[in-house]
């Protein structure tokens, strides 16, 4: 698991270029939750590694495509976390984002 530094430091860098920026910390919150079950934690932590890799299936540089591959990596992770990520880690999120 990246540091809350190393993330954080990447979502501040990267916001303005990512449309699902909010769902990302989101599931950070989610993986850092006590109450999360340990494989929705794991299934977490794999998606924000590889939203973070700078290499991955569709380098984050090539425009207008580059981010579609972190964007599936996310959506599929959230939908397959499901009721164990909640309205908590949305608006843990959303206090971030704000500050």
């Amino acid at each position: 698991m990246p540091s809350a530094s190393e993330f954080f430091s990447f979502i501040k860098k990267h916001a303005g270029n990512l449309p699902f920026v909010r769902e990302a910390v989101a599931l950070y919150f989610c993986a850092i939750d006590p109450d999360i079950p340990l494989w929705a934690k794991g299934l977490a932590v794999a998606a924000i590694v590889y939203l973070l890799l700078p290499t991955d299936a569709i380098p984050d540089f090539i425009p207008f495509a580059g981010w579609t591959d972190d964007a599936g990596v996310i959506a599929s992770a959230i939908a397959t976390i499901g009721g164990a990520m909640n309205d908590k880690h949305f608006q843990q999120a959303d206090q971030f984002l704000n500050s």
